[in-house]
């Protein structure tokens, strides 16, 4: 932990100490950690020292990747916006392959950006995913639910039960005039975080 302290309002009581941070930094790095998640009690309404502290773990340690929780999510809920940057750190390395096939596509004559469909039914970038793999979590349910929402608008259809059959499971969203339900927090690898995503329930 890290004798700095923040109020509830954002306001400084104790600044942040580099000396602190960077001892606790190379003493991570001295066991091998390949990634590190900061997460800080009131950085969601004021982020400075948390923002601080990955700044000087960035920079001392280059061989290893830091996750800042309120860069990633910056949301009320400690526990939720905690674990969601401890997931980030743990899902870089399930996605090393994503650059590599975007230069493959490239150098097969592909001229537009690639874009990856996120938890939330969206898109985002190729350097985005890279900096925030936890984002892809949830993504094949939520692109499926985002092309029936599109349908169901095409052909003019309101409240639209969405079903998604696959291999090993059957998923249900529900969609209305505003789009797809959606969630704000959800439990992910058996823990509550605070991605946001698309509302959708397996039935078996």
């Amino acid at each position: 932990g890290m004798s700095q302290r923040m109020d509830r309002n954002g306001e400084v009581l104790k600044a942040m100490m580099p000396e602190e941070v960077l001892a606790a930094g190379h003493a991570l790095a001295a066991q091998g950690v390949e990634s590190i998640a900061v997460s800080f009690l009131w950085s969601f309404v004021n982020p400075l020292h948390e923002d601080l502290a990955v700044a000087l773990l960035r920079e001392a340690l280059p061989g290893i990747i830091v996750t800042g929780a309120a860069g990633l999510r910056p949301v009320i809920r400690e526990y939720e916006r905690t674990t969601l940057a401890v997931l980030n750190a743990y899902s870089f390395g399930a996605y090393t392959g994503i650059e590599a096939l975007a230069e493959e596509l490239a150098q097969a004559g592909l001229t537009v950006p690639v874009l990856l469909c996120h938890s939330g039914g969206g898109t985002i970038s190729i350097g985005e995913a890279r900096d925030r793999p936890v984002w892809l979590a949830e993504s094949g349910p939520a692109a499926g639910v985002t092309a029936a929402a599109l349908l169901a608008k095409m052909s003019g259809e309101v409240g639209v039960l969405a079903c998604d059959l696959g291999g090993t499971s059957f998923d249900v969203s529900h969609i209305d005039e505003r789009g797809p339900a959606r969630i704000q927090r959800d439990n992910l690898m058996g823990m509550w975080t605070a991605l946001p995503r698309v509302d959708v329930e397996s039935v078996g």
